[in-house]
Parts: structure tokens; sequence; C-alpha cells
């Protein structure tokens, strides 16, 4: 079953070699893609992240944008002890263009209230990631990368953007696929 589910993240995501430690290698890297580090807890990660990165990839693609894993990471015992903490800012998260997702346990606001994603972006922009719980929605590593590059909320229950219960098939505007074009821009303009 291991094999089945790294054979179908290969499809689905791209050509990597998800040995554990192992980078990734990209196949082509042209100015309207999104590179993704993915950093796991474990190979069971693996059936997550291949079902939650299908979403962004078809709906930013069908705006000829492509989502890509660049590596992926599986996290030792005592990594998961920073996530989402000031120390992450100075740890060795790579200051570069692309998205780091750590997939983790769970995520509550400083309300209590329970998250199903969190976008954060460092004060260089160069460093960034997005954290996704246990519990989270299809669409949400898609919403949060729409945050990654400027976008804001929407009440439009149909958009990617809309902050709570969104339709099962929400995609973004071709305005909105404009902004993340722009944002991307700037990204790599800023890390480079």
């Amino acid at each position: 079953m291991r094999w089945l589910t790294k054979i179908v993240f290969f499809l689905l995501i791209g050509c990597c070699n998800l040995s554990r430690y192992s980078h990734c290698e990209t196949l082509t890297k042209q100015d309207d893609t999104i590179p993704i580090v993915l950093h796991l807890r474990s190979e069971k990660d693996l059936d997550v992240a291949t079902k939650l990165l299908s979403y962004p990839k078809k709906t930013l693609l069908a705006h000829g944008i492509n989502v890509y894993i660049d590596r992926v990471i599986f996290r030792e015992e005592g990594e998961l002890d920073i996530v989402g903490t000031p120390e992450m800012e100075r740890s060795t998260l790579d200051e570069d263009e692309k998205i780091h997702i750590f997939f983790i346990d769970s995520l509550y606001g400083d309300d209590g209230e329970q998250l199903y994603g969190l976008h954060v972006n460092f004060s260089n922009r160069c460093k960034s990631y997005i954290l996704i719980p246990d519990e989270t929605t299809l669409s949400t590593i898609a919403h949060e990368i729409g945050h990654e590059f400027g976008l804001i909320h929407t009440e439009d229950r149909s958009n990617i953007m809309r902050s709570g219960e969104r339709a099962s098939d929400a995609t973004f505007t071709k305005e909105q696929a404009n902004i993340i074009r722009e944002g991307m821009l700037s990204k790599r303009k800023s890390c480079y």
C-alpha cells in the first residue's frame, strides 16, 4: 500500500524521489510555477498531501499556474517543537521563493478557535510557511497559497478565498490568478 501511495503521489504532483530525507527534482521551472516544500511527520502524511495538493494544482492550473513539489522532507522527532513559534523564523527554514507546508496535529487561534490552516509570512517575505492540521478542508492549501501572494478574504461562497465554509467546487477568479502571478513575480524579485 505504501508504494501505491507513492505512485499516486508521483502521478498527481510531479516526478519526485520520495525516499526518506531525499529531495525531489523538478522537471521544469517556468515563470508561472509555485514551488512547494512539504514537511511531513511520516510517510502516512503522503496520503493526505496527495489529496490536499491535488486541489490547488487543479484550480491554479486552470489559470495557467503550475503547483509543483520541489522537495519532500520527513521531519525528525523534536523538529515539531518549533513549528508555529517565533523560533521558527530563526530556524534553518530556507529563505527562498518556495512555500513550505508543514503538516501538524492541530491548530488553534489566539481565541481558542480551531483553525483549518494558517499562512505565516516573516518580515523578510522570503521565509514563509503554511500550517495544515489533521482536520482541514480540501481547499485550504489553495486558500493559504492565495494569502501568500496577496489575496484577501471574500464573502463569495464559490470562491477559494472565502473564510470559513466554501463550496466544494470553489475556484479562483481570473483577477485573483493575475494577483497571484504578480505576487509570485514580486516574491521572486525580492528573494533573489
